[in-house]
């Protein structure tokens, strides 16, 4: 028996927000796989995109884990809209780096769980863990 996707509470408000903004928004959330929440397109750049909602409780998926670090585009992990237009207008800023892709792989080849908080993931993307 398969349980229907749970969706963060801001996914539908940042996705209608950005579609407002004149961005091209695919939602992937049904697509499961490990892929990200949202894929977005404008002015030939791709950006992956895992929401995720402010708190302590947010969690990323193991499959995530593997996605966002072997991912050669765009992508990253944001709590807010703003957040979401960071990435898109600095991708060199806003978007995971190389470096924190590999420290994502590494992490990732030790996780024995399905999932991460992500107060520890941000801790292994800045190296402080």
């Amino acid at each position: 028996m398969r349980f229907a996707k749970r969706i963060d509470a801001n996914h539908t408000q940042i996705v209608n927000d950005l579609r407002k903004m004149g961005y091209h928004v695919y939602d992937l959330n049904l697509s499961g796989g490990g892929l990200t929440d949202i894929m977005i397109h404008r002015n030939d750049r791709t950006f992956f995109v895992e929401l995720k909602v402010k708190g302590a409780s947010a969690v990323v998926k193991k499959t995530q884990v593997k996605f966002l670090s072997e991912w050669q585009g765009y992508c990253g992990i944001a709590r807010s809209l703003e957040d979401v237009v960071a990435m898109i207008l600095t991708p060199s800023t806003g978007c995971l780096s190389q470096v924190q892709k590999d420290r994502l792989a590494a992490y990732y080849r030790t996780m024995t769980a399905k999932q991460v908080s992500l107060n520890t993931l941000k801790k292994v993307i800045n190296g402080s863990q």
